[in-house]
């Protein structure tokens, strides 16, 4: 079985990510093109294309390409809010035999997506991405938040995702312990993949964004590399979660950005064992419930139903 996916934009590395790690599978050639990328080379869109069983489109279907592509099957995956996605363009347009994928982020409560599998998205770390191991020491008198935030996008719920906010929390959370605990706030922007998830993994507490009711790939980063991981989530959004990783519990700490600041001073007065049992906690659950083997078993069944 030979899968292409294909994306006009890197769509935060994952089309990229995820076909790395289905080509990695007995069985699945799996292969990715970047359209921006890949438009002035048409003959290496062709190689890549040859062979092909599956188009797995990432966030929009090219018309034209679809065109000379049509006897093959289909997927579309849609990873952003609807602005950046072409579901207002096309989606009637969309043939019927297409398979329709989400995640089960905020994406899967909107009425845009109804029609959409939720299904969970790939989060690929290796060792050498972590500067310090889940086994780590936190120190009484000094302590690392880290905030990597979500860029703004121009719709509905989607327009603020509270970087200012975020930063006005931390600063006050920083003056409360000012002379007792140094506190240190690490705003990670303009960083590479890899160098995000280095910096993340060498702080003690991990902070996606309070405003939105949801996680992010982010979110999901903070379990992984065991950290105790801070974001803000509805019931729609973990019911989403729940049903797709099969778990009983949802394993963040959900905090709307109005209450972060008293529950961050609670969180580090309870101490270093305190926060280190927490990132033990949301370790195991992602090993559990989102390791990798496990996610590309998901997208595998979706490509054996097509």
């Amino acid at each position: 079985m030979k899968v292409v996916h294909v994306s006009r934009t890197r769509v935060s590395g994952a089309p990229e990510t995820l076909s790395r790690a289905l080509d990695l599978v007995p069985g699945i050639r799996s292969v990715y093109a970047n359209l921006h990328k890949i438009q002035a080379n048409p003959e290496g869109l062709g190689f890549l294309l040859q062979g092909a069983d599956i188009i797995h489109w990432h966030n929009h279907v090219n018309p034209n390409l679809y065109n000379s592509l049509k006897h093959l099957k289909h997927v579309i995956h849609y990873h952003s809010e609807p602005s950046s996605s072409d579901i207002f363009e096309i989606v009637d347009r969309i043939p019927s035999h297409f398979k329709k994928l989400t995640l089960p982020h905020y994406h899967s409560s909107l009425q845009s997506f109804k029609d959409c599998e939720p299904i969970r998205n790939v989060v690929d770390i290796s060792p050498e991405d972590l500067i310090h191991p889940s086994d780590y020491t936190i120190h009484a008198d000094r302590l690392m938040v880290a905030y990597s935030y979500s860029h703004t996008a121009s719709w509905g719920v989607w327009q603020r995702k509270g970087k200012r906010e975020t930063q006005n929390v931390m600063e006050r959370v920083i003056n409360h312990f000012r002379g007792k605990i140094d506190v240190r706030f690490d705003l990670i922007e303009g960083a590479s993949y890899r160098e995000c998830l280095y910096r993340k993994s060498s702080a003690d507490i991990i902070l996606d964004e309070c405003v939105t009711p949801s996680y992010h790939l982010s979110s999901l980063e903070g379990l992984a590399v065991g950290r105790p991981t801070i974001c803000w989530i509805d019931d729609r959004v973990e019911n989403a979660l729940l049903k797709c990783s099969g778990a009983k519990e949802q394993p963040f700490h959900s905090v709307y950005i109005g209450w972060l600041e008293d529950y961050l001073i609670d969180m580090i007065e309870k101490g270093p064992e305190y926060i280190k049992s927490e990132g033990k906690k949301a370790k195991r659950w992602f090993d559990k419930y989102w390791s990798i083997q496990d996610v590309i078993k998901d997208y595998i069944n979706v490509y054996h139903t097509l």
